[in-house]
């Protein structure tokens, strides 16, 4: 779905997307399959002439994980609320140079991102699976309970790392097969 942001009024307009409107359908599916999600999208132009609008979405769905403890299967819940202002980009020459080098450090947790958009529209779908893909764990666990244990295979981990021993396997060393190795 793609939204022409000069028709957007100056009290801007929201949308409100799930499975049964159908346009996120698409885009979302490669990261949630066939789960449920319910999302909106509010757009307001900060002034009538810069090109700048802010955008405010959230989305709530579930993202199929592999628990990073115990190995199991879940249903990560993703309830994210997201601030983003929309930028025009800039063309820059080819012999360009800036006064500053963008660093992390330079990155404040809170308060909105920045995003560059070129044209006149944005593209709906590819915004919210960005904004998905983001949000999605990089260790995923599931949420533990008041004792600490995993709420899916209710074992203990309080915040550490699962070992699966098999028992000790003595090293063979390389040349041990040599060692019974008569020369006549």
């Amino acid at each position: 779905m793609l939204i022409n942001l000069q028709e957007i009024p100056a009290e801007g307009k929201t949308w409100k997307f799930d499975r049964k409107t159908a346009e996120l359908n698409d885009f979302l599916s490669p990261l949630i399959g066939k789960q449920e999600y319910f999302a909106d999208l509010h757009i307001l132009p900060l002034s009538s002439n810069s090109g700048a609008y802010e955008v405010r979405s959230s989305i709530k769905t579930q993202l199929k994980e592999q628990c990073s403890r115990c190995g199991d299967d879940f249903n990560y819940q993703l309830n994210e609320k997201f601030q983003n202002i929309l930028m025009p980009s800039l063309d820059t020459p080819r012999d360009a140079k800036f006064a500053k080098p963008n660093h992390f450090s330079d990155l404040h947790e809170e308060g909105p991102d920045v995003v560059e958009y070129e044209g006149n529209t944005l593209n709906v779908g590819e915004f919210f699976y960005e904004l998905v893909a983001l949000a999605e764990p990089t260790i995923p666990m599931p949420p533990a309970d008041e004792k600490g244990n995993c709420s899916i295979c209710k074992k203990t981990f309080k915040d550490q790392a699962v070992s699966y021993d098999s028992g000790a396997i003595e090293p063979v060393h390389p040349f041990a097969s040599l060692k019974g190795l008569k020369l006549n």
